[in-house]
């Protein structure tokens, strides 16, 4: 049979165990654990920035491109739409900066829409092949993960070869 002190120390070691569950709180996401941002709005790590929702993010994970999406094919202009989750950030405009291997990049002013999301019409001007885009807000130090878009020269045909003519035989 446990001692009372035995017993007094299993509900002290609990009620700790409790304690720190309650002010330690995290999310699973991308996985990686996220923790609460601390009560300043800080992050322990400068390589993370707080949520909106109140989580410390990577830095690289705060300004998303939603669309198009990674290693889409477009055919010509293009909606970008773009999510940006800052605390506290939540400027007019961000910029998306437009790659093309080789080429000096171009960019285009996203617009915001509402708290959070922006938009811009990208139509590319510089021919086919593939383009790197990257949405950034400067004055917050942010940057996206690359997003790659493929522009193709030619819209796909339906497939398959021409139809003989009715009656003939087809070569086999």
């Amino acid at each position: 049979m446990p001692s009372c002190i035995q017993a007094r120390c299993g509900r002290l070691a609990l009620g700790l165990l409790l304690a720190l569950s309650v002010s330690c709180q995290f999310a699973q996401a991308d996985d990686e654990v996220l923790y609460a941002c601390e009560p300043e709005g800080r992050c322990p790590s400068e390589d993370q920035v707080c949520s909106i929702q109140n989580l410390c993010l990577p830095r690289d994970q705060a300004i998303r491109i939603l669309s198009p999406e990674n290693n889409a094919h477009v055919k010509g202009t293009t909606r970008v739409e773009v999510a940006l989750d800052v605390a506290g950030v939540d400027p007019e405009t961000l910029v998306l900066t437009v790659t093309r291997a080789g080429q000096v990049p171009a960019t285009v002013t996203l617009r915001r829409q509402q708290v959070g999301r922006y938009v811009a019409q990208w139509t590319p001007a510089r021919g086919p092949g593939p383009y790197e885009l990257r949405a950034s807000a400067p004055a917050a130090g942010l940057e996206s993960a690359p997003v790659t878009v493929v522009l193709d020269s030619v819209p796909p045909g339906l497939g398959g070869g021409a139809l003989p003519p009715e009656g003939s035989a087809s070569e086999g």
